[in-house]
């Protein structure tokens, strides 16, 4: 009797939770998920879009969002537990797709919305476009070419005429940034009025340009045939050769424009357009060493005449390094659009002594293995999940291919501060350093084992540092996973004890070589150049119109402030050739430059009436927290250059009008009553970011 009793009392208690579910369905299920609702989309101008959503039940939410659907790599949080959400997306460019999902979350359940998709509108631009460089560069006896730059793309229109008339017009509607408008039909000896403007994508036009000129009367320039001069590279021991890259230069005797190919057995061919001009310069680069390319010039001058001529052009061997290994150049690597970490490997022999540090906790300076004299070479890698067969490095040294180590470097961009996640897994050493703090430190003679953490990054550019060493012939096993969401780009860092450098010992960015210093990386001299302590120029160069020299480093053109520094370089006075305002302004100005003593890099703001002042990029963290800049990009100057260029007392940030004087790295207030009563110049004011501002010590106000 007892046993039914208790069958029966079963059955009603399992009759009674039925009954309550039917009556109540969501009573359970509630407290174990949250429904987003109502969601919509408020586009609030061309980039920037408000997203709104509620729910049922009160909740942080989380929007991921990114250019492709399966790669939602930014996000932004509403952390405040709501039932409403607004969350506005900003800096997005315009009229571009843009992909988003929506996650809630309570302390007891998490949901996620489906992928959706927004377009962003044009972003509206109410600034007409600039002109610069106006030039009247080539005048024959029945044409002439008009030049000019603009900031921005926009259109081209000209009016010409005799006289002071303008009865005629060209005009393309096509949107450029270098206007190139070539006048035909004119009469010899007679002056000509032009005047010109540009308008943007948007309709705003530029303010309107007038110039004179005078055609020739002996009009032979126009009758005479299309010939190239001057051609180089003119043999493989040209200075314009090196082992990845080849400059193209040649005259012409009237303005034409064309392009140039460049093809090899078994290798892409390569082509690069040419503007208008009489002097033509072209890099072509990632090329491969000791290997003859057919190069094909095509042109057209302004009278459409036509010329092909074809040349045999060879790129030098790669160089040969004391030790016997080829030394990788780093000339290839694309530093700002790349992705992954920059390494340098280093190979020794089994019986090196420097291997049998037993536990080298000092740091990876401290153990000479990522010295150059191990050096064997470098490469961009994607990314250091290399498992456990990691051999890379077999240049037939006693022992190989174990007893190696490898130095990695890169820049993290973080896209809000919070906590980062990463896994790491070595054998045997291994650190990572991240803007100069040790944050994960495996050194030793290990077994590799697995370890799990957490980073806290503030959002913005980060620099890091990580290496590794295989010491033991049984196995080399090297795994670090950084959080996904954190972009991560290679940058150039030289070797620990070589003069090749860190931020702290950079000698010409790229062509300063790797190890001893005197070891070039696909750069060009100037014959009669000698000097490795400054960045390898390849050319000298002023116009007619100013006496002003300039040089060309890593593809930019600095000035030299004076004899005296010109001596100091080391230049040859006969090297330097006559260019035109054009050709030169083809090559930008190099704004990092720093001194072969000091390791301050600086960077060159231009000013009202052609005055260039300059400001110390004070840490590695400073440097790469502007997106243009660019390691590659930093020379090496004269002591008296640097000198030449005073530097800036006032900075503000665009956001802030808030101006502060800078004395000894620390910057004061200063209200804009006192920085008028003084009688500052507004122009001599820098705007900087705000990384750059905070690396300054804040002090007491100016009164």
């Amino acid at each position: 009797m007892t046993k039914h009793i208790k069958k029966f009392n079963i059955y009603l208690i399992l009759a009674s939770l039925l009954v309550s579910l039917a009556v109540s369905p969501s009573a359970v299920l509630a407290e174990s998920s949250i429904q987003i609702l109502d969601i919509s989309l408020e586009k609030l101008s061309g980039s920037s879009v408000k997203i709104k959503w509620r729910t049922d039940l009160s909740s942080t939410g989380t929007i991921r969002y990114g250019l492709e659907e399966y790669n939602l790599n930014a996000f932004i949080t509403d952390n405040k537990p709501a039932t409403w959400h607004e969350v506005v997306l900003s800096n997005l460019a315009g009229e571009t797709n843009y992909y988003y999902q929506i996650i809630v979350s309570n302390s007891a359940a998490e949901t996620s919305s489906f992928v959706r998709k927004f377009k962003t509108d044009e972003v509206r631009d109410n600034e007409a476009p600039s002109i610069t460089n106006r030039d009247i560069p080539f005048i024959a006896g029945t044409l002439a070419v008009v030049t000019w730059d603009t900031n921005e793309a926009a259109t081209t229109f000209l009016e010409y005429g005799r006289g002071e008339s303008y009865t005629k017009s060209i005009s393309s509607s096509k949107r450029v940034e270098s206007h190139q408008v070539v006048i035909k039909g004119l009469n010899p000896g007679t002056d000509y009025s032009v005047r010109y403007y540009s308008k943007d994508k948007q309709g705003n036009r530029s303010s309107v340009f007038e110039s004179k000129f005078t055609t020739r009367t002996n009009d032979n320039i126009d009758k005479a045939g299309l010939v190239i001069s001057d051609f180089r590279p003119n043999s493989l021991e040209d200075s314009n050769v090196s082992d990845t890259s080849i400059i193209i230069s040649f005259k012409t005797n009237r303005w034409t424009k064309g392009k140039i190919t460049l093809a090899a057995t078994g290798v892409k061919t390569k082509s690069q357009d040419l503007d208008y001009n009489t002097y033509h310069t072209s890099v072509l680069d990632n090329l491969k060493p000791a290997t003859k390319y057919n190069l094909t010039v095509y042109l057209t001058d302004v009278y459409g005449k036509k010329l092909e001529e074809k040349y045999t052009v060879e790129t030098k061997s790669a160089f040969i390094g004391t030790a016997g290994n080829t030394l990788s150049t780093i000339s290839t690597i694309d530093f700002g659009n790349s992705l992954g970490y920059y390494g340098q490997y280093y190979n020794f022999q089994e019986n090196d002594k420097i291997l049998k540090i037993k536990n080298p906790e000092n740091g990876p300076e401290a153990t000479g293995w990522y010295s150059s004299q191990y050096f064997s070479f470098a490469q961009v890698d994607s990314s250091l999940n290399f498992g456990c067969n990691f051999f890379p490095v077999n240049t037939a040294l006693p022992g190989d291919p174990y007893h190696f180590a490898v130095h990695w470097s890169a820049t993290l961009s973080v896209p809000s501060t919070g906590s980062y996640s990463y896994s790491i897994s070595s054998d045997d050493d291994s650190w990572v350093i991240i803007d100069g703090q040790t944050a994960i430190n495996q050194s030793g003679l290990r077994k590799a084992k697995e370890m799990n953490g957490t980073l806290s990054l503030s959002a913005g550019p980060h620099t890091i540092d990580v290496y590794y060493a295989e010491r033991k012939p049984k196995g080399a096993c090297m795994s670090f996973v950084l959080d996904p969401r954190i972009t991560v780009r290679p940058r150039y860092s030289g070797d620990i004890n070589g003069t090749g450098g860190s931020f702290e010992s950079i000698a010409g960015g790229v062509n300063s070589g790797l190890g001893d210093g005197t070891i070039g990386t696909g750069g060009v001299i100037v014959a009669g150049i000698s000097n490795t302590v400054y960045t390898p120029s390849s050319g000298l160069y002023r116009t007619s119109k100013s006496p002003d020299i300039y040089t060309i480093m890593n593809n930019q053109r600095h000035y030299i402030s004076s004899p005296d520094s010109f001596n100091t370089h080391a230049y040859l006075w006969e090297e330097i050739k006559m260019i035109s305002q054009h050709g030169l302004e083809k090559y930008p100005r190099a704004r990092l430059i720093k001194s072969p003593y000091k390791s301050t890099i600086y960077f060159l703001f231009q000013k009202p009436e052609n005055k260039w002042l300059k400001i110390a990029l004070n840490s590695p963290t400073v440097f790469v927290s502007y997106p243009a800049n660019y390691w590659g990009n930093v020379i090496t100057v004269t002591e008296q250059d640097v000198l030449s260029y005073p530097e800036i007392k006032f900075i503000k940030t665009a956001d802030n009008s808030q101006i502060y004087y800078l004395e000894n790295s620390v910057r004061h207030a200063i209200s804009q009553t006192v920085f008028n009563r003084e009688g500052y110049n507004p122009h001599e004011v820098a705007t900087i970011n705000q990384v750059h501002m905070d690396s300054y010590l804040l002090s007491d106000e100016i009164k």
